[in-house]
């Protein structure tokens, strides 16, 4: 019983893991896939997976805190497309430096 439960928390690893390295998943959505991964690989049902999940996250962040995370998701979506540098460009563009370095006029 024991060997399975750590493969199980093997697995759980493994894919969050591979989900950040490699597909680059953002880190919110890969905790939560590892942690379904660890619950099946240790033979929880899957109406109690959800309803510990549900409630354990309920418990943790409530709805306001889910609403952040979900505007961490969107805000990084937005900075690896540009679309931050493209709005700041005409603004660092009229910055000079003068003789000193890290001293703007």
């Amino acid at each position: 019983m024991m060997s399975s439960l750590v493969l199980a928390a093997l697995a759980g690893i493994a894919t969050i893991v591979l989900l950040i390295v490699w597909l680059k998943v953002h880190p919110f959505l890969s905790l939560m896939a590892g942690s379904a991964v660890m619950a099946l690989a240790a033979g929880v049902p899957y109406p109690k997976l959800f309803n510990s999940f549900s409630t354990g996250l309920g418990s943790t962040i409530s709805s306001v805190g889910l609403l952040i995370v979900l505007g961490a998701i969107i805000g990084t979506l937005l900075v690896s497309s540009g679309v931050p540098t493209s709005s700041s460009t005409p603004s660092s563009a009229r910055r000079r430096s003068s003789g000193c370095p890290g001293r703007w006029r």
